[in-house]
């Protein structure tokens, strides 16, 4: 098991960004989450730039639920951003992602992040999850105090091992923590 724990100080931007209100109907099958790596310097500042100013306020007209973004806490020397959204289905990922890249605006942003000495982020590593039947739907919300999450990974190495994993997960004996 992989263990990280992440701060929403950045979590808020999406609920404070206006859009569309979210579908109490629809159902999240589907999350991508972007992990970019960071150094020190000015990368986490130019990216946090990016999110507020430019993604996040796109993102959310078009895309039904709120998309998350966490600062990682995994030392002085490693800095991460994650990016979390959740979809209704894989066309929904492509249409979000097609309308994304055809956004002029957005493109002119991207072009001005990538113009300076310094790459706007070291490393970037995009994770496709399909969600549980009991995964609870994400929820931005907009706080004064960033919260603190922890993203456990788990593997498992057969069918019946991942069976187990998830009975125990999603089983009565299920906690959720708000």
């Amino acid at each position: 098991m992989n263990r990280r724990a992440f701060t929403g100080a950045l979590a808020g931007l999406a609920a404070s960004v206006p859009g569309r209100p979210a579908d109490p109907a629809r159902r999240t099958r589907y999350y991508v989450l972007e992990t970019y790596q960071l150094k020190n310097g000015t990368q986490a500042a130019r990216m946090n730039d990016w999110f507020s100013q430019s993604l996040l306020p796109k993102l959310t007209q078009i895309q039904a639920a709120p998309p998350i973004v966490l600062e990682a806490l995994l030392g002085p020397r490693v800095q991460q951003i994650m990016l979390v959204a959740g979809y209704s289905s894989l066309n929904e990922i492509e249409t979000t992602h097609s309308k994304l890249k055809s956004d002029q605006e957005l493109a002119a942003a991207r072009q001005k992040l990538d113009q300076s000495a310094e790459p706007p982020f070291e490393g970037q590593i995009n994770t496709l999850l399909e969600a549980m039947d009991f995964s609870p739907e994400l929820i931005a919300e907009k706080r004064d105090q960033p919260r603190v999450f922890e993203m456990r990974t788990y593997h498992s190495p057969t069918d019946s091992q991942l069976r187990l994993l998830r009975n125990r997960l999603g089983g009565p004996s299920q906690v959720v923590f708000r």
